[in-house]
């Protein structure tokens, strides 16, 4: 069991409450994958899921979630998929339903556990992840669970629980009445623990359905893109200014403060992380969503590639010009 903040700065939510007659339910789910591509292939996709959460007598409701890191992402899938269900009409007995929202700026905290079950004892588990599921329902700063039981010829499971903040995930932790079901559990089949997200995690977006988190090559370009500019930038201005003062071409602008070298050192790294966690990466991230999202295309991955090794080149070319003339 692991935390994770799964969210971006910003995650925009749209569900399409679909009406799929009962007779045409086997056709209607051969058509899903074709209707969630279109939205799976929108700029800022990070997500999406699907349930047929309300049998009735005519027709099952099905709803189809998905997530995106712009509103303009959300609102390209829903035009898409207003095109596809529309093609779809014969399937349905009731046009769709679009409920769009977003999180705002959330980082919610996220429990996600897998078990494999061993043969035979799928229904002993569901029981006891049901137990469990009411306990944490009642947890304080619960939001939301989400359970993907294992298809056919498969044998794990996938929990995702979320909460309101990283208080009441530890306070969930500590629960008495979560260990109690736990010990349950593990004496059937222990949870493998997953470490979510690695590296520089916390900037990058993660797949809440696969969990799959944006490979960890495409977290060092972005990353190091961002940090050459920044540290180039505090050496010659926060840095100078608390050392030996600012010079152009040998002349003496500025005299400096003169401290010493591990104190404009720390000084200057704790302003670079500042500026890294609140303010640049979110941007960045943000706006290299499209290539960041752990599910982009072969053409968009090759896209952001050539765009980074640009970026690269052209801040080595201006910081190269900047330092020449100030004689660095």
């Amino acid at each position: 069991m692991t935390t994770s903040p799964l969210a971006p700065p910003a995650v925009f939510l749209l569900t399409a409450h679909v009406f799929v007659r009962n007779d045409q339910e086997g056709a209607f789910r051969e058509r899903l994958p074709a209707i969630n591509a279109r939205c799976a292939g929108v700029t800022g996709f990070l997500g999406m899921g699907a349930d047929a959460d309300r049998p009735g007598p005519e027709s099952t409701r099905w709803a189809l979630s998905y997530k995106f890191a712009s509103a303009e992402g959300r609102d390209a899938c829903q035009a898409l998929l207003g095109q596809e269900l529309d093609g779809a009409h014969d399937l349905l007995t009731a046009p769709p339903v679009f409920d769009a929202g977003d999180r705002g700026d959330e980082r919610r905290p996220v429990e996600a556990i897998t078990t494999r079950i061993p043969e035979g004892q799928r229904e002993r588990y569901a029981s006891l992840r049901e137990e469990m599921d009411a306990v944490v329902a009642a947890a304080p700063g619960f939001v939301s669970l989400e359970t993907f039981p294992p298809g056919p010829g498969d044998d794990t499971w996938v929990t995702m629980i979320i909460f309101d903040s990283q208080e009441d995930l530890d306070a969930w932790y500590a629960s008495p009445k979560r260990r109690a079901v736990l010990t349950k559990i593990h004496d059937l089949a222990p949870d493998e623990v997953r470490t979510l997200p690695t590296g520089f995690g916390q900037w990058f977006s993660v797949n809440a359905v696969s969990m799959v988190q944006t490979p960890a090559w495409k977290q060092a370009m972005t990353v190091l893109a961002v940090l050459f500019a920044m540290v180039s930038i505090l050496n010659i201005t926060i840095g100078d200014a608390l050392l030996g003062g600012w010079t152009i071409r040998g002349q003496t602008i500025y005299e400096g403060l003169g401290l010493p070298f591990p104190v404009v050192v720390f000084v200057g790294n704790a302003i670079g992380t500042a500026l890294l966690t609140w303010v640049l990466m979110p941007i960045v991230t943000r706006l290299l969503a499209w290539w960041l999202d752990p599910g982009a295309s072969r053409r968009h991955t090759i896209m952001g590639v050539l765009l980074l090794l640009v970026v690269y080149v052209v801040e080595i070319a201006i910081f190269t010009t900047i330092f020449k003339t100030l004689g660095i």
